[in-house]
């Protein structure tokens, strides 16, 4: 039995969507990252951050960015910690999320660059 026309993507339709819906979502994924770290570590700021991180991970790879995938997966191993697992390293773990946020801010704003040309 068919699909109707309706329930059905082409593949390159889904990554066509996937790849003009991601600048938003990787400043969404930075915003949430910042607030988790604002809220000192917070676990619903927490938990958010690191969902929207592994599942932004996923969908690059699955797109082919497996570049910006394995920093997703990066981020969202660090975004894993509980609080009580990160208190002997807070501060080196901010910096570390913060230098990411950088990298993924600067492929962010290269995407959007191209996208707009």
């Amino acid at each position: 039995m068919a699909l109707p026309r309706h329930d059905r993507f082409a593949p390159r339709e889904v990554l066509r969507h996937f790849l003009q819906d991601l600048p938003r979502a990787l400043r969404e994924l930075e915003h949430s990252v910042v607030e988790m770290l604002d809220s000192s570590w917070d676990e619903p700021f927490r938990r958010r951050a690191h969902d929207m991180a592994q599942v932004l991970a996923d969908a690059s790879t699955a797109s082919g960015l497996s570049d910006l995938g394995a920093l997703l997966r990066a981020i969202a191993s660090l975004l894993r910690l509980r609080l009580e697992d990160t208190l002997a390293i807070q501060v080196d773990l901010r910096k570390k999320l913060l230098e990411l946020l950088g990298i993924l801010k600067e492929l962010r704003l290269r995407s959007e660059d191209s996208a707009q040309k």
